[in-house]
């Protein structure tokens, strides 16, 4: 699972290289990433372009849609998380917290 999502972001990384999207769109896509990743204890380090172990929290429906709001690149945000929660689904390793907060974001974002 981690390198598909590895593999996600490298082509993201090269469409923002290439100037098919914008940085901002770019930050927004690994935010959504990561709010994702965060239901597995992991996280995307941008610097070592690999998926790894933390100790952040799980992200709550309220922090995700305070963020959605403030992001002028929704879309983008929204289209990550759900793609991560979708990778993570298939992968046999979701939760039930992760399956409702999608859920959510899928409904009401």
């Amino acid at each position: 699972m981690e390198r598909v999502i590895e593999i996600f972001v490298e082509k993201q990384r090269q469409r923002l290289a290439d100037g098919k999207i914008r940085q901002e769109e770019y930050e927004a896509f690994l935010d959504g990433i990561n709010d994702a990743l965060s239901f597995l204890s992991l996280h995307y380090v941008n610097s070592s372009e690999t998926v790894e172990k933390t100790d952040r929290k799980p992200a709550s429906f309220n922090e995700i849609e305070e963020k959605y709001k403030k992001f002028r690149e929704v879309a983008m945000y929204k289209n990550s998380f759900l793609r991560v929660s979708d990778i993570i689904k298939y992968s046999g390793q979701t939760t039930d917290l992760l399956q409702k907060i999608t859920h959510s974001v899928r409904e009401e974002l």
